[in-house]
Parts: C-alpha cells; sequence; structure tokens
C-alpha cells in the first residue's frame, strides 16, 4: 500500500492541489481522511463544517457506491475507524486529569514538536490507533480502486508523524505552503485573529521540518502554493516525477468527476470553476506596520520558504 500525505496550514491550496492529483489515473483520494467518521455520521459536533456532509459525489456515504465498497473490503464500519486525533475533535470528552494532560502535551507540540519523536507522547495521543485504522482504512481503499497510491490530504503534520511511526516505508509526503500573508488574510475573514493565524502558520511550518525528517529525501517533496498557480504544468510534472508516475494531462486542473472526496474547502461543491489561478486578494489587506508585526512571528520559517519579502 502506498500512501501519498499532503502536510500544510489549512487556506494553504490543499483541497486545490488534492483535486488536482484525483485525476491521475493512478491515485485515489479520499480527501482530508480524517473526517471519515463525522461523513458516516453526519455528525457535525465532530466536524464542525458549513457544508453538507456529504461525499463529493454527492451522495451519504452510506449511499455511496465507492464507500460501500470501501466499508466491505474494510470489513468493519467506517464510523468505527479512529482516525481522527482526540485533540481535533470537538466534541472531546475524558476525566479531567487525563484532558487536561493531553491538552498540555498538545500546546507544548506547538512549540516544541520534537516532543511527538517521543514514542511514550505519541502513544497518550493514541498515535498507535490513529495509524493503525488509518492505514486500515487505505488498504481498503486500495482494493476497492487497484490504484498505486492512495491520496490523504488531512494536512495535519502531526498525523503525518504518526502515520510515519507506523508504515514510514509506505509514505510520499508533499509539504505544501503558502504565503503567510494569504493565509492569515484567508483566515482573518474567517474570524481568526491575525496574530493568532500567523503563530500558528509558524508552529505548523516548524512541524513539517520537523516531522519530514524522520522520513528520506526521496518520499519528501516540497511545493509552493504560488509554484503551483503560476507555473502548474512544470511543477506537476515535478510531482510526477517525485511519485514515479507518467504525466497526465488531467491533473493540470480541478477534478470532480468519479472523485470521493471528503472535507476540504467548500468552494470544490460549487463545480464551477476547474483552472487553476492564483488568490493574491491579501495584497493591500495589510498596513505596513501589520506586516512588520507578523514578519517578526513568521520570519524564520517564512525565510525558509522564500516568503522573506515584507
Amino acid at each position: 500500500m502506498n500512501l501519498i500525505f499532503i502536510a500544510g496550514d489549512d487556506r494553504s491550496g490543499s483541497t486545490m492541489l488534492d483535486m488536482m492529483l484525483a485525476g491521475h489515473s493512478s491515485i485515489a483520494s479520499v480527501g482530508e481522511a480524517h473526517h471519515l467518521r463525522a461523513y458516516a455520521n453526519k455528525d457535525h459536533q465532530y466536524y464542525k463544517s458549513v457544508h453538507d456532509l456529504s461525499c463529493l459525489c454527492g451522495q451519504d456515504i452510506e449511499d455511496c457506491e465507492f464507500w460501500s465498497k470501501v466499508e466491505e473490503n474494510l470489513g468493519r464500519p467506517l464510523s468505527s475507524l479512529n482516525i481522527k486525533p482526540f485533540y481535533l475533535r470537538s466534541n472531546f470528552k475524558g476525566k479531567f486529569f487525563q484532558g487536561t494532560l493531553k491538552k498540555i502535551i498538545w500546546h507544548s507540540l506547538q512549540l516544541l514538536p520534537r516532543l511527538y519523536n517521543i514514542q511514550s507522547v505519541h502513544k497518550i495521543l493514541n498515535g498507535d490507533v490513529l495509524a493503525q485504522d488509518s492505514f486500515d482504512l487505505y488498504k481498503a481503499v486500495q482494493a476497492t480502486t487497484d490504484s498505486a497510491y492512495v491520496l490523504d490530504s488531512s494536512k495535519s503534520p502531526l498525523r503525518m508523524r504518526a502515520l510515519a511511526y507506523h508504515n514510514p516505508e509506505s509514505m510520499k509526503v508533499i509539504l505544501l505552503s503558502r504565503d503567510y500573508r494569504g493565509v492569515v488574510n484567508s483566515k482573518h475573514k474567517r474570524g481568526i485573529a491575525k496574530t493568532k493565524a500567523a503563530y500558528h502558520w509558524k508552529w505548523c511550518m516548524r512541524q513539517m521540518e520537523v516531522f519530514s525528517k524522520v522520513l528520506s529525501d526521496s518520499q519528501v517533496c516540497r511545493v509552493r502554493y504560488e509554484d503551483l498557480c503560476n507555473n502548474t504544468a512544470e511543477e506537476m510534472h515535478r510531482i510526477c516525477d517525485f511519485l514515479d508516475l507518467p504525466f497526465e494531462d488531467a491533473i493540470l486542473t480541478r477534478n470532480t468527476q468519479n472523485v470521493h472526496h471528503l472535507g476540504g474547502s467548500p468552494s470544490k461543491y460549487e463545480g464551477t470553476e476547474s483552472k487553476i489561478h492564483i488568490d493574491e486578494s491579501y495584497k493591500n489587506k495589510f498596513t505596513g506596520a501589520e506586516i512588520s508585526k507578523l514578519f517578526k512571528i513568521v520570519e524564520k520559517e517564512a525565510k525558509v520558504w522564500g516568503y522573506d519579502d515584507k
């Protein structure tokens, strides 16, 4: 079983890249797999989505032929899979001490991601169960589609690291970045404070750097949203080379046909825009003082990714 995992911050173009790769005949995408239980149970508390929890094909999970076959190959209900970390579950409940301890560890991982390389921390955060159930799902998807790769765009670097603990040799990871100003602006429009969004971008970039080092160079591909939009053919050729797959023209656009995608940007349901174009609406949205303040937060990581032009 071969897995492609897209890691990155929210609002960085992961849904776009996922839907592009989903057009390749050798790749089966499930979108953001960690939301599967929410879709299976129609549970908006488990995953607070602005859109209806239906497969991209338009069917509910229980009525979708694809997901029904995956469940059959899995050999147990899709809703039984524990593939979303507890700290991302809005309805997480537990004993006070355990819950508090885990929250402390979670926040510590933002500042010191190397802590997750400690096996005991990984275990406390239920990483073993998450990884085992995730790979059970991926194997069932591969058995259903007979594809060379299964694609998961759940984004979380911590999830990526948990999977690498379990089965590193099967993984190909795409580290996706977007200019911090674009991410901050997009999140701010959704009610998140600009400084908070900047810190989250910083922590996510830091986690990607730390966790990707457990894999070999041949298993990691860096992609910038801006390059993907401005030099689409070149970047997609490069990604195909990374995956050792032949290039196919179908991956130059967003694909919605025969894709059974979960989570991601709600724009995917509109189905009106297949061409790839860059969103630079963040330009002129910040004052000089705001940019200086944000750059002080993200400076080290921004320079690593080439976003050092304030």
